[in-house]
C-alpha cells in the first residue's frame, strides 16, 4: 500500500518537473512532506490491523473464558444437586430425632443416626475460579449474570462455613462428652484407610446414648440450631439452582452469538 503511495507520489513530482520548473529547494520540500505523509499513513494502518488483530484475539480469548465457565458451571450444578439431597436428608434426621424426643416417633433402623457428626464442606466453583474475570467479559448479561451467581455463592459459602463450625465446636464436643460414638464399630467396620467413611451402611452411633440424651435442654438446643442452619441452607442450594440456569443460560445465547 505504502509502495504505491510512493509510486504516485514520485510520478506527480516528475510530471510536476516536466511541466513546469520548480526551485531544487521547493522539491526537496515537496519530497520530505511527501515522506512524512506516507510514514503517518503506513502508521494508521499499523495501528488499524494491530486493533483488528488484538480485538480478535480477545474475542477468541473470550470465548474459551466462557466454554469453561460453562464447563464448570455444569460441575456446580452436579455438585449443588448432591449437596440438596445431603442437606435434605440431614433435615430429616433433624426432624426424626426432635420427634422421638416428643415421643411422636420411634427408632427407625433406616436412619443413620451418625449424620449428626458430619459436616460438609462446600467447595466454591465458580468463585474460586472466576472471581476475578468480570472485567474480562463484554456482554453485559453474562457479565451481570455471573456477578449475581457469585455474590450468592458467597452466601451460601457463608452458611456451610457456619454449619460446619456448628458441627465442629458444638456437635462434635457434645457426643464425645457422652460417648455417643460407638468405638467397636468404628474399629470392626470403618476401613483402615477411611476409604468407606461416606459410604457407610452401618450407624456408628451407640443409639441408647444418644437416647439417654433425650429431653436435655442441651440436646434440643442443639438440635434446634441443627434444624434451623439445615433448613438456611436448603433454602439457598434452592436459590442458588436460579441463578446457576439463569448463567447458563446468558452463556448459551453469547456462545451462539459468537458462532454466528
Amino acid at each position: 500500500m505504502i509502495k504505491l503511495f510512493r509510486q504516485v507520489r514520485h510520478s506527480l513530482i516528475m510530471k510536476n518537473q516536466t511541466s513546469k520548473p520548480a526551485f531544487q529547494t521547493g522539491r526537496y520540500f515537496k519530497y520530505a512532506i511527501g515522506e512524512i505523509v506516507l510514514v503517518v499513513i503506513g502508521i494508521l494502518i499499523a495501528l488499524q490491523i494491530n486493533n483488528w488483530n488484538q480485538n480478535r484475539m480477545s474475542k477468541l480469548e473470550e470465548g474459551k473464558l466462557l466454554r469453561k465457565i460453562q464447563v464448570d458451571l455444569k460441575l456446580a450444578d452436579s455438585m449443588n444437586q448432591r449437596f440438596l439431597s445431603s442437606f435434605t436428608n440431614y433435615q430429616n434426621l433433624n426432624i426424626q430425632v426432635f420427634s422421638e424426643i416428643r415421643g411422636k416417633a420411634y427408632y427407625n433402623p433406616n436412619m443413620m443416626y451418625h449424620d449428626l457428626w458430619w459436616y460438609s464442606t462446600y467447595n466454591a466453583v465458580i468463585s474460586e475460579n472466576y472471581s476475578d474475570n468480570l472485567t474480562d467479559i463484554t456482554n453485559d448479561n453474562v457479565r451481570d449474570a455471573l456477578r449475581d451467581y457469585l455474590k450468592h455463592e458467597e452466601i451460601l459459602l457463608k452458611a456451610f462455613k457456619n454449619w460446619d463450625l456448628l458441627k465442629i465446636e458444638t456437635v462434635r464436643p457434645f457426643v464425645n462428652k457422652y460417648g455417643i460414638k460407638n468405638v467397636d464399630t468404628i474399629f470392626s467396620k470403618l476401613d483402615f484407610n477411611f476409604k468407606n467413611a461416606f459410604n457407610l451402611e452401618f450407624d456408628i452411633f451407640n443409639y441408647s446414648k444418644l437416647r439417654a440424651q433425650y429431653g436435655t435442654e442441651e440436646l434440643e438446643q442443639i438440635l434446634g440450631s441443627l434444624y434451623t442452619m439445615t433448613g438456611y441452607i436448603i433454602l439457598k442450594l434452592e436459590e442458588q439452582k436460579t441463578y446457576l440456569d439463569h448463567l447458563d443460560k446468558a452463556l448459551k445465547l453469547r456462545l451462539q452469538d459468537k458462532n454466528n
